[in-house]
């Protein structure tokens, strides 16, 4: 399977190298070409050269012995031409290849020329010059391919998993090894992460749309006998009052599940809001009596989804009235830089070590545990997304406690001394 943009990063990267080495390449033969004394020689030295041979034109004994000397000292094959292009002496062996030629001039005659040579065995042409750079330019092409898939092949790894797990297979992991490094490593472990999690999401969904369709059988059994009992001539009123009921309840798993998954999809509309006025809502909602609300810290604010805390709030409220008997107080305070809504019934409390487990999805067991158990776990999800958390504890006159707590908001017209 091909990853896309696999090949455009490889490729990248190969050519960032070939161009840094091509230049590199280029520089360096053309610092060699413009300083190597073996194909330039120095010019002082090739003009000495020529004067001399031009005071010693006329005798070819002590010209035919410079010529000779020069040769041996220069190592290098020497040849003399006079004006007319003619061989007039020469020495070193044969001149294969002419390095430079110098004028032999005498005032402001010309008497030939001073030609220095190489032989091929000692004469490197530019073009085998040419040939070994472009083959060391190659293999340095080839460490560089190398090293740009070396480079690009962990990025590909976490590409090639990433497009697996949005085709659906969140069995897929990135393998990670020693070539998944720094920031690379970093990459793999998250997208390990966010499998990890999609997967526990989906198998947590899967389990939640299994339980409830179980459950909503029962209000749904329910209603249909109470529909037939009413056909046959049943008390209509009380028919409808159970038939109200069971769509209560319906309604109250439905809005949980909405709050749930508003929460999947962090769809929260924050903005700050007033626990006062949503406790005060909230008990009204459940018909609770007013009179049970404690607000022990008045004009504090918190930032949060008012929708899913009066959730939170109805399903504190709820838990404390089917498990505890009776609401006893619901309280708001301040402590320090959080707020805490708190819920205490008169109940029999928790069952030992269920204080821990209560938030728990699906857990039953105890005074606090007989239902779905969507109820606490959706108080403490909505509690995090808002940067809160939980809390669950029996109290020593008997009851239970169970609340949230929210970062506090300041606002400009908020006292200071309203926290606690």
């Amino acid at each position: 399977m091909k990853t896309p943009g696999r090949r455009s990063l490889q490729n990248r990267i190969f050519l960032w190298f070939a161009a840094a080495i091509a230049l590199t390449a280029a520089l360096s033969f053309g610092v060699i070409r413009l300083t190597s004394p073996a194909m330039r020689p120095g010019e002082r030295l090739r003009l000495a050269a020529a004067r001399h041979i031009g005071r010693v034109w006329n005798h070819s004994l002590e010209r035919s012995t410079f010529i000779h000397e020069l040769a041996s000292d220069l190592e290098q094959p020497i040849q003399v031409y006079d004006n007319k292009n003619l061989l007039v002496d020469r020495d070193g062996g044969t001149c294969e290849h002419e390095v430079n030629r110098t004028p032999v001039v005498v005032g402001d005659e010309t008497l030939g020329v001073l030609v220095l040579c190489r032989s091929s065995a000692e004469y490197l042409p530019f073009w085998r010059n040419f040939i070994n750079l472009s083959i060391a330019i190659l293999m340095l092409w080839a460490v560089a391919g190398r090293i740009a898939r070396r480079l690009a092949r962990p990025l590909a790894d976490v590409a090639t998993v990433a497009q697996r797990i949005g085709e659906s297979d969140l069995q897929a992991r990135v393998a990670i090894g020693h070539q998944h490094i720094g920031e690379i490593e970093v990459l793999a472990r998250s997208v390990n992460d966010m499998a990890d999690r999609i997967g526990k999401q989906l198998e947590d969904q899967k389990e939640l749309l299994a339980t409830v369709s179980h459950e909503m059988r029962t209000p749904l059994g329910h209603m249909r006998l109470l529909v037939e009992m009413a056909r046959d001539g049943a008390p209509l009123e009380r028919m409808l009052n159970d038939l109200d009921g069971e769509l209560d309840d319906s309604d109250h798993l439905v809005g949980q599940l909405t709050a749930g998954a508003r929460l999947d999809f962090t769809a929260l509309q924050v903005q700050l809001v007033d626990p006062t006025e949503l406790c005060i809502r909230a008990l009204e909602r459940m018909g609770i009596e007013p009179s049970v609300l404690q607000v022990d810290s008045p004009g504090i604010k918190v930032r949060a989804d008012p929708t899913l805390l009066m959730r939170a709030l109805t399903n504190l409220l709820d838990n404390a009235r089917k498990h505890g008997k009776e609401v006893v107080v619901l309280r708001i305070s301040g402590q320090g830089d959080a707020v805490r809504l708190e819920v205490d019934d008169a109940g029999p409390g928790f069952a030992p070590g269920m204080e821990t487990r209560a938030f728990d999805r699906f857990e039953r067991g105890g005074s606090h545990g007989a239902s779905l158990g969507l109820g606490l776990h959706l108080v403490k999800r909505i509690a995090e997304a808002h940067q809160g958390h939980v809390f669950a504890q029996n109290l020593p006159q008997g009851g239970a406690r169970v609340g949230l707590t929210l970062p506090w908001a300041a606002t400009d017209g908020g006292p200071a001394s309203s926290r606690v």
